[in-house]
């Protein structure tokens, strides 16, 4: 559990993949995704799992700018995102207002 006591945000967690693999590790995670399919069949897959990991990870359909702005985490992820933004510029300072002051942005 070397991700013990950490928050994860998976922002564009897509089929929930890469939030589940650091639910297994401990961390807990948030994963968000505008595409519906995605996040029901992240939920679907997770459903799957072990339970100490469904207890870890979280899926919603929402996007960036829907979250609370007062929502931090230690580290946020969006692998896979920047090439479908329309705004990079935008999207980074969307995605740096949910990293805590000592967190990571991955």
């Amino acid at each position: 559990n070397i991700f013990k006591d950490l928050t994860f945000l998976d922002a564009g967690c897509g089929a929930g993949f890469v939030s589940e693999a650091i639910g297994k590790l401990g961390g807990n995670v948030k994963g968000i995704d505008v595409t519906e399919n995605a996040i029901n069949f992240a939920k679907q897959h997770l459903a799957q799992g072990s339970p100490e990991v469904r207890e870890r990870v979280r899926y919603f359909h929402q996007n960036l700018e829907s979250l609370d702005e007062n929502e931090k985490y230690d580290v946020v992820i969006s692998s896979e995102v920047i090439e479908h933004t329309n705004n990079q510029k935008d999207f980074f300072k969307s995605v740096c207002k949910h990293v805590k002051d000592d967190g990571l942005l991955l």
